[in-house]
């Protein structure tokens, strides 16, 4: 077995193929495409393997050795014999016109469930503040079973963190 395989394997996506691994300082990079196979025309339904011509996605992925990953996909766009409709291939790491993978923000919040600020997180993760606060959107809230009759409200100026003000909520 040889060295892209192991990367594959460590990856978690054994159906690619890794073309080169390199590391810039803090950051590591995985350039990989996935394995030629035919693909069903999303338009007619033609299966082809007629590659119209390849782009490169960067995506953001979990640390590997506390370095941020990114992962370079050389993506096929695919060309359809029977209606010339192009597609490109389906990935299922990252969504449609997404530039983080899935098991990124399955990470993302189980660093949030360590009680940490998003802000810390997204530092530590190489994303915005706001792709954390998306990630937190995303997980299913519950209605309470009951709501207090009082909720008492305070903010006041405090140095906790570095930050200038605080809130307190009692029931």
């Amino acid at each position: 077995m040889s060295q892209r395989d192991y990367t594959a394997e460590i990856l978690g996506m054994e159906e690619i193929e890794v073309e080169e691994v390199y590391q810039n300082g803090g950051e590591m990079r995985i350039r990989f495409r996935k394995r030629r196979t035919q693909t069903a025309c999303p338009a007619c339904g033609t299966e082809t393997d007629r590659v119209h011509d390849y782009h490169t996605n960067v995506l953001r992925d979990i640390p590997i050795s506390g370095k941020v990953t990114r992962l370079e996909y050389r993506r096929r766009r695919y060309v359809c014999p029977c209606c010339k409709k192009r597609f490109l291939e389906s990935f299922a790491y990252a969504g449609k016109h997404q530039r983080t993978t899935g098991r990124l923000a399955l990470y993302g919040l189980e660093l949030a469930r360590e009680r940490r600020s998003g802000k810390s997180i997204a530092a530590e993760l190489g994303v915005s503040a706001s792709s954390v606060n998306r990630w937190l959107g995303y997980l299913p809230r519950g209605k309470p079973a009951h709501l207090p009759r009082v909720l008492s409200i305070d903010e006041f100026k405090g140095n906790a963190n570095g930050e200038r003000f605080q809130c307190v909520l009692t029931a």
